[in-house]
């Protein structure tokens, strides 16, 4: 499904979005919506606010390798547990997220877009959601097409569980550009 992205009235995108399967329509709607990416930039230079991409829900597909990972950590796992999935990366790979996918192929790593762990964490004790934000500042030639992000539990690429995975508003950076990162979760 695509859909049309503006700003102030104008067209800044137009994104491809993922189209859940026809069962989720059974599922309960705080089951079927877990949580949602929020991206913006602000562009190096630039004294105006910064410009919001966009947001949206139904985003932050939980994958079947981060399910079993969490259910390994809340009530499986004896001794201590690993990492917190808190690590966020980008892509440019335009392909739907998949409850499947256990990488995340196209993950960005140079020009300081490589994963980050994310510097805001907050839960309130009690409640049933989770924020995380990252910022990157494009460090090298532009990049073009930023269309996906996801949560990770480790800062190396050769052994790690994909949390969640999702689209995020399609973005390119120039030199010096700082890209924010918001992923927004509901569990259970």
């Amino acid at each position: 499904m695509y859909e049309k992205v503006k700003v102030d009235g104008q067209l800044i995108a137009s994104v491809k979005r993922w189209r859940p399967p026809s069962w989720l329509s059974l599922l309960p709607e705080q089951i079927q919506k877990s949580g949602y990416f929020l991206t913006w930039i602000q562009r190096f230079g630039s004294y105006e606010p910064e410009e919001i991409l966009g947001s949206t829900d139904v985003l932050d597909l939980l994958t079947n390798g981060g399910r079993d990972w969490m259910h390994n950590q809340v009530y499986v796992n004896t001794a201590a547990g690993s990492i917190a999935a808190n690590i966020l990366c980008l892509s440019t790979d335009t392909n739907a997220p998949n409850a499947t996918d256990t990488t995340l192929a196209g993950e960005l790593t140079a020009s300081g877009l490589g994963r980050k762990v994310a510097g805001t964490i907050t839960h309130t004790a009690g409640g049933n959601t989770s924020s995380l934000v990252a910022s990157w500042t494009c460090t090298g030639a532009s990049v073009a097409g930023i269309v996906k992000a996801a949560t990770v539990n480790a800062t190396s690429t050769v052994t790690y569980t994909m949390v969640h995975e999702g689209t995020v508003t399609t973005a390119t950076l120039q030199i010096n550009d700082v890209y924010t990162l918001t992923v927004n979760t509901t569990l259970g």
